[in-house]
């Protein structure tokens, strides 16, 4: 018995290579060729070993672990791989592994090595060609043997073992016309008729790695082809996100809706999905630019199921939320929740990025905004140095400030809060300024008006001619204009809300090129959706005020606001201009859905009104108007005019 266990462990034991001396030595049994799956020790000679020194070394096979001991200071790494799994790795136990480790290893068994040997020691190669240590190496080391075993053997692998190849060599950044690629480039498009929805897949993204050249738009072009053959058969969301991200564009509408059914249908069937699968397909989809709703509230019903996600995949979904303007309240309650839990893990750079994202879809999630608040404000009273090394962009002080101005929510002490960002934003103003960053102290001062704060240093460099410059400079017209909106309104808060004082100070009678207002006429005869709102509106207040006041429609101020229907008493001849009743004015505003938080229009009575919202009402007030807003969401509630009179009689009672 302990025989055959001998001989068994020996066969088991044929690819065991290890260096002492520097010299290789001690080869189990044969080199012969062996369809095992490469699972070597490369064993390193760190020098004499003292007499009676043991050291231990692990060797994994095909479904084997083995332990052996030996003398000597040996340096011991482990290979391991996982069939199957396209995004698998080698993981490497030592991590002083080096290149030539490797080229010696392929000098001496590299004529034996079949496919999936051939495949795993390229997948090495790339993951040592990643490192920094591994870089500096690479200039004093001919790998040139390396190469020609690789396209020797090129010709052996089967499609699976070929294409994972090609994958790991594009993303390891050789030249696309460098000998090995172009052999397996052209290796894979003689095979890829016969590839099933796997190897495509794994094709599509070593496609993705390399320069839109002509070869590789034409091979990008046969797989859109092939595709539509196979994806019938596709059980896995993450391989039609592959496809679909490459392929997506270049296919005719209807197998676009073959690729979206089956997609669902997949998503559907999946039990038990992994993060970084879901995490594929929401970045698919942000990266193409394309919405759709069926497939990301399929992949978000498998990411509530996950109760711990690491922080990065949680941002990357986030994001690609933020990207795509996709609103799943379940979703976004759910990380939350995890960030809540675990906010002591989180660093506010993290912490901004998701903040960015909450901001955008008009999350409300007052007790996560209230506790990072605190420990915001805590730790720059506590640790002011650590404080000022942890946020040290500027995105991150936009970013961390959105949610507080875009959501209208005034932690306490809300006043240090602002004080703290705008006082770090300031300091890193002295940083090389750029139209980006530029962009990120606009949206700070932006956040800080919103919410009622006017910092006089940083609005100086706002209304700044080298600001002025840096905004003009945007290419990204978008960007270009939400800036300009930003400047615009952030002039008109200061306008309406600041002191003769701070005014002069700012010099906010200057000629500007940012501040010029566009004013957009109505188009006249036009009756749209709001227009019909408008005009009935007008109608039931007509009705509730009588001939005592009047009501006109679309009126803009001097100052640029917008109001809905503005009401006013008419003045008499025996009536005195300047008396508190002829200036009396009350604005009606309507309020579509947009103007609340998303998670709050399901509570009718209860709508929690958006920042910009809030600020356009107080400066309003500051202009003399009395406001009421009259949520386009209630109004439509109301079906007769009895129940709108009723609920606009209510509304004065309240306001006037």
């Amino acid at each position: 018995m302990a025989s055959h266990l001998l001989r068994q462990s020996a066969r088991r034991l044929q690819q065991l290579t290890y260096y002492h001396h520097e010299s290789i030595r001690n080869q189990f049994m044969n080199k012969s060729r062996t369809s095992a799956t490469l699972a070597s020790i490369i064993s390193t000679s760190k020098g004499h070993s003292s007499k009676g020194e043991r050291s231990r070394c692990k060797f994994v096979g095909n479904g084997f672990t083995t332990n052996v001991e030996h003398d000597g200071n040996i340096s011991n790494t482990m290979l391991q791989t996982h069939d199957g799994d396209m995004n698998s790795v080698i993981r490497v136990a030592d991590k002083d592994l080096k290149m030539q480790d490797l080229l010696n290893l392929v000098k001496l068994h590299g004529q034996n090595f079949d496919g999936q040997q051939v495949k795993d020691v390229i997948q090495l190669y790339r993951q040592l060609t990643v490192s920094e240590s591994a870089q500096k190496d690479l200039g004093d080391i001919d790998i040139k043997p390396f190469f020609d075993v690789a396209i020797r053997k090129a010709q052996i692998m089967d499609d699976k073992e070929l294409v994972l190849s090609l994958f790991h060599l594009a993303k390891s950044g050789l030249h696309q016309n460098s000998a090995i690629m172009q052999t397996y480039l052209r290796q894979a498009e003689n095979r890829m008729n016969d590839m099933g929805i796997y190897e495509l897949a794994v094709l599509c993204r070593a496609l993705d790695c390399l320069p839109k050249n002509q070869q590789v738009s034409a091979m990008l072009q046969a797989v859109a082809i092939l595709s539509v053959d196979v994806i019938d058969n596709a059980v896995s969301p993450s391989l039609l996100a592959s496809i679909m991200l490459s392929t997506y564009k270049l296919q005719p509408l209807e197998v676009r809706e073959k690729f979206e059914t089956r997609m669902v249908a997949s998503l559907h069937v999946q039990k038990n999905l992994e993060l970084n699968r879901i995490w594929h397909i929401f970045n698919t989809f942000a990266k193409l630019g394309v919405r759709l709703d069926p497939v990301l509230d399929f992949a978000s019903v498998h990411v509530i199921r996950h109760k711990n996600i690491e922080t990065a995949t949680l941002m990357e979904i986030l994001a690609a939320c933020e990207k795509l303007d996709y609103y799943n309240p379940h979703l976004l309650e759910h990380s939350a929740n995890i960030i809540a839990d675990n906010v002591h893990l989180w660093s506010f750079s993290e912490i901004s990025t998701v903040f960015s994202a909450y901001s955008a879809l008009k999350f409300l999630n007052k007790p996560l905004l209230e506790k990072i608040a605190n420990r915001i404000t805590r730790m720059s009273k506590k640790e002011p140095e650590k404080f000022n090394d942890i946020i040290n962009q500027l995105a991150v002080c936009a970013r961390l400030l959105s949610p507080y101005g875009m959501l209208n929510v005034h932690p306490f002490p809300e006043r240090y809060l602002v004080e703290c960002i705008e006082q770090r934003t300031l300091e890193l103003l002295s940083t090389v300024l750029n139209p980006k960053t530029c962009g990120y102290v606009i949206e700070v001062v932006y956040y800080a008006t919103l919410m009622g704060s006017f910092p006089v240093k940083l609005l100086q460099f706002i209304f700044s001619q080298e600001c002025e410059a840096l905004i003009l400079r945007e290419v990204d017209n978008r960007r270009l204009e939400r800036r300009r909106e930003m400047v615009r309104e952030i002039h008109r808060a200061v306008n309406v809300e600041c002191n003769e004082k701070m005014k002069s100070k700012l010099q906010l009678n200057a000629v500007s090129k940012v501040l010029q207002i566009r004013r957009h006429l109505p188009d006249v005869g036009k009756l749209d959706r709001k227009s019909l709102l408008q005009l009935s509106l007008q109608d039931c207040l007509s009705s509730v005020l009588g001939d005592l006041y009047n009501v006109e429609l679309n009126v803009t101020t001097d100052m640029g606001y917008h109001i809905d229907c503005l009401v006013t008493k008419p003045q008499n001849e025996t009536q005195n201009s300047n008396s508190e009743e002829s200036k009396k004015r009350l604005a009606v505003l309507l309020a579509p859905d947009s103007f609340y938080a998303n998670n709050s229009l399901e509570e009718t009575n209860n709508m929690w009104l958006l920042g910009n919202h809030v600020a356009k009402e107080r400066q309003l007030k500051k202009l003399g108007y009395d406001v009421i807003w009259i949520p386009v969401r209630k109004w439509a509630q109301l079906r007769s005019k009895d129940q709108k009179l009723n609920y606009l009689k209510s509304q004065f009672s309240l306001n006037m």
